[in-house]
């Protein structure tokens, strides 16, 4: 096992690889890295961690007993307390050596007080993930939606943790907010409550009338789509007339394009573990042959019948290396998000990174995006026809309508009537779904829905 060496800005080594790399020789190790696209400081820090420390996939919470072993000799010393404590360490170092880097992306850039404090305010209202991942696409995508009128009557199509939608809104509420995960929806009302009603529902069978909704949005959605055709078609049909439908997009391939950890294990001969630290952070993200890319996805709304499309680059290449380096050097100390910042070692290290390192390039990333080219777009499109009225909550309410008969939806107290089809409230959850409707039959075979007691999950 190699030996483990203090990170401090000062160490350059050369070091033999991994055990993790047994077949790669010392010479093969160093070609790779010299002629990758790294830079000075990305090879620094490939030598002092991953070299040190084994290389990944290392996954949040689930270090393998290798790479405990490896940070139970790393805890002696970076002095840290045990692998949680020592990994949290080993991270402050690298933030110091990025600050420190001459060749650093946000070197020359300055942000002003007013967009620094909006920074840290955004990691103090989100301390538990508020990494520099975290804070840069949560603050860029609210700036995309600055001078919008997103109006009363709006649905969110995956508002997952409700946290984007807080960061967009503030004390500013939506309507209804909606995912098929129970859990999510569930979570995204106790910790945010940034829309006033909760719903599981799938997009691409919308239950509500026609013409229903000023404003539809889905924001870090987009790709997880299972049939997203027909859920831009049902985004159409839900929209009034005038009607704007707001989405970002990830495009993968710029993203992968800026990242250091995959670079680095391809050139090591590792395609397969950079296929796995790959799929770990993209999940879908693209990954699936069926997913759209950008160009797909816009032809795909403009088939469904929308307008003055509108295409926006944000998240530059420089921003994206620096937040992918840091979650990529998360991933190999076995990091998540909520344990690293939570960790007294490193919170304050990531505050300050945030302020003088990532705050800069997000104060300039408008400018960025325009030469280098954005790693996300924000995409706005309407609906043909002119505005009418918006709905107030409970006319948007009284439009719901069975996913599977059409008719409306009748709230009977713990559960919606379909008209044949019965679907169950769940702590003020509608489970308006039909999968949903038949679980719930399912449990309670015979019984009629208002003596069938609360949902619960099969086993």
């Amino acid at each position: 096992m190699p030996a483990v060496v203090p990170l401090a800005p000062a160490v350059v080594e050369t070091v033999s690889p991994p055990a993790a790399a047994a077949a790669v020789d010392g010479q093969t190790l160093m070609a790779a890295l010299e002629n990758a696209e790294l830079s000075s400081l990305d090879r620094l820090v490939l030598r002092n961690v991953a070299g040190k420390m084994g290389l990944p996939p290392f996954y949040p919470g689930q270090p393998d007993p290798e790479t405990l072993e490896i940070a139970g000799a790393a805890a002696d010393a970076v002095g840290g307390d045990g692998y949680a404590a020592s990994a949290a360490v080993a991270l402050s170092h690298v933030m110091s050596l990025y600050s420190l880097s001459m060749d650093a992306s946000h070197k020359g850039l300055k942000a002003g007080e007013v967009e620094t404090k909006a920074i840290l305010d955004l990691f103090d209202r989100h301390k538990l993930v508020a990494q520099p991942l975290f804070l840069a696409t949560r603050y860029l995508l609210a700036k995309q939606y600055e001078g919008m009128d997103l109006g009363d009557a709006m649905i969110e199509l995956g508002n997952g943790s409700g946290d984007t939608a807080h960061s967009i809104l503030g004390d500013r509420k939506l309507c209804l907010g909606s995912t098929p995960i129970i859990d999510e929806n569930m979570g995204a009302r106790a910790n945010f409550g940034s829309h006033r009603h909760y719903m599981a529902i799938d997009a691409s069978q919308i239950p509500f009338q026609d013409e229903t909704f000023a404003t539809a949005t889905m924001n870090y959605t987009f790709y997880h789509l299972e049939f997203p055709a027909r859920t831009c078609g049902e985004v159409f049909r839900v929209l009034q007339p005038g009607g704007t439908f707001a989405f970002n997009f990830l495009k993968r391939d710029d993203v992968a394009a800026t990242r250091v950890l995959p670079q680095m294990l391809s050139g090591l001969g590792m395609s397969d573990h950079a296929r796995r630290a790959d799929s770990f952070v993209f999940v879908d993200y693209g990954a699936d042959s069926e997913t759209p890319d950008l160009a797909q996805a816009i032809r795909l709304i403009e088939e469904a019948g929308f307008v003055d499309v509108k295409v926006r680059p944000y998240l530059s290449r420089s921003l994206s290396a620096l937040i992918w380096w840091v979650r990529d050097f998360e991933i190999v100390l076995g990091l998540s998000a909520i344990t690293g910042v939570a960790n007294p070692s490193i919170a304050e290290r990531y505050r300050t990174f945030c302020k003088d390192v990532l705050a800069p390039l997000l104060a300039n990333d408008d400018d960025l995006a325009a030469r280098e080219g954005g790693t996300f777009a924000f995409v706005t499109a309407r609906k043909p026809g002119a505005p009418v009225a918006a709905l107030d909550d409970e006319a948007v309410l009284q439009r719901r309508r069975c996913p599977k008969t059409g008719r409306p939806l009748i709230d009977r107290g713990g559960w919606l009537d379909g008209g044949g089809t019965a679907y169950p409230v769940l702590r003020g959850i509608p489970l308006m779904m039909p999968v949903y409707a038949d679980i719930w039959s399912a449990q309670f075979p015979g019984l009629p829905p208002e003596e069938r007691p609360e949902f619960r999950y099969l086993e």
